[in-house]
């Protein structure tokens, strides 16, 4: 995730000539959950909205065209070495959103009898990008806030903690707590919720 942000990072300041926050956004989007990414550090880094807009639209085009992209690569057979886990790994690692990854999981169904294994593989990599949404929010705010900021005491006044991503985070856990009940104890989740 960090190798990508920091690859986005570069090839937009240095190549497309792109302000540092929107490359930082354009390799958020582009590294974690695409647009969810961006929207969670624009707000970290007080952005202009503009550069939100662009960094979105460019991460949920790109997503779009690969997620269409790879199932018809990987029917075509242009990889022998790639087998169908591998390519879940693939897709789960490289694409942008969520919904990108499970529609090109879905393709892959139709196109190239992908097998649910492979699907479940995709979709588990992407969810552990998500997952590191929390660090990555808390690690890039800080450094970012600390060198634009000279003093120690500007910067821990004017970093924008997101609070969202603790919340985030405890969400999961709460998830992870309930769906182990239900698996180990035989009773719904909605049984856990109504009664405790």
């Amino acid at each position: 995730i960090f190798f990508i942000f920091i690859l986005a990072l570069i090839v937009g300041v240095k190549v497309f000539k792109l302000d540092k926050e929107t490359s930082m956004l354009v390799g958020a989007g582009s590294a974690i959950c695409g647009a969810a990414a961006v929207l969670a550090l624009e707000s970290s880094l007080k952005s202009d909205p503009f550069k939100g807009i662009l960094a979105v639209g460019t991460v949920v085009i790109f997503g779009l065209v690969f997620m269409f992209l790879y199932p018809i690569v990987f029917s075509l057979d242009l990889f022998p070495y790639f087998n169908q886990h591998a390519m879940g790994i693939f897709m789960g690692a490289t694409l942008h959103e969520v919904a990108n990854v499970v529609g090109a999981a879905e393709m892959a169904k139709d196109m190239a009898n992908f097998d649910q294994s492979a699907s479940n593989i995709a979709i588990i990599i992407k969810m552990m990008r998500v997952i590191l949404l929390v660090p990555f929010l808390l690690i890039i705010t800080y450094f970012f806030a600390k060198n634009q900021h000279s003093s120690k005491e500007k910067t821990e006044k004017n970093i924008s903690i997101p609070y969202f991503a603790f919340i985030f985070l405890g969400v999961i856990v709460i998830n992870t707590y309930l769906a182990s009940r239900e698996n180990f104890l035989g009773i719904s989740t909605s049984d856990i919720i109504s009664f405790g």
